[in-house]
């Protein structure tokens, strides 16, 4: 079976709050979609020099826990405040609109509330949260973050599921308990090397 013309193809827009190419992602997302799809991809630190990056990344966010992790194109991994990312992303949005794209696929799973599209926005945060509140009662719930300065917002969010916001400190876990769901929250850099990644799960 031959694969359609590109002309018929439906334009999928993938942005990243870092830089693009995701090659660390895009292959396991391309098989998903089928041959019926191009995907284009878009980072919001795509324009920005070195230099612009770095300024970035020394702003200090409001609260510890509004810092986000991303990767450059280069493998590197960066945190940059929430703040900083919205209007990049949003500007991002745009330009992929003007491309054609039919839906515009954000990959990551902060949830931007601000960000405005005339296409439809799949945020991820979004899906995860319906799916998760429609889990059986008396489920166990790991969420994983990549930095330790978030543990506090992530507690917050998922805060539906449990009820309160006490949290008891466990090794490098925070739990929460409740009569009909569980939550822990535990860190681990998904761009750390691999020789380091057991030692996070301790």
């Amino acid at each position: 079976m031959k694969n359609p013309p590109e002309e018929n193809k439906k334009i999928v827009g993938l942005l990243t709050i870092g830089q693009s190419p995701r090659v660390d992602v895009i292959p396991e997302i391309k098989p998903l979609l089928g041959e019926k799809a191009k995907i284009v991809e878009a980072g919001a630190l795509d324009d920005l020099s070195s230099r612009e990056i770095t300024e970035i990344m020394s702003l200090t966010p409001k609260k510890a826990q509004e810092i986000l992790i991303t990767r450059l194109r280069n493998g590197q991994s960066v945190t940059l405040p929430r703040a900083s990312v919205v209007s990049l992303l949003q500007k991002k949005i745009k330009q992929l609109e003007d491309k054609g794209v039919s839906v515009v696929g954000l990959l990551c799973t902060e949830e931007f509330s601000e960000l405005k599209s005339q296409v439809t926005l799949l945020q991820p945060a979004r899906i995860i949260a319906n799916h998760i509140a429609s889990l059986s009662p008396g489920s166990s719930i790991l969420v994983v973050i990549p930095l330790a300065e978030q543990k506090e917002s992530v507690l917050k969010k998922w805060s539906f599921l449990v009820g309160g916001l006490g949290a008891k400190r466990k090794s490098n876990f925070h739990q929460q308990n409740r009569l009909d769901y569980q939550l822990l929250v535990g860190v681990l850099n998904p761009y750390a090397l691999p020789q380091s990644l057991p030692s996070a799960l301790i």
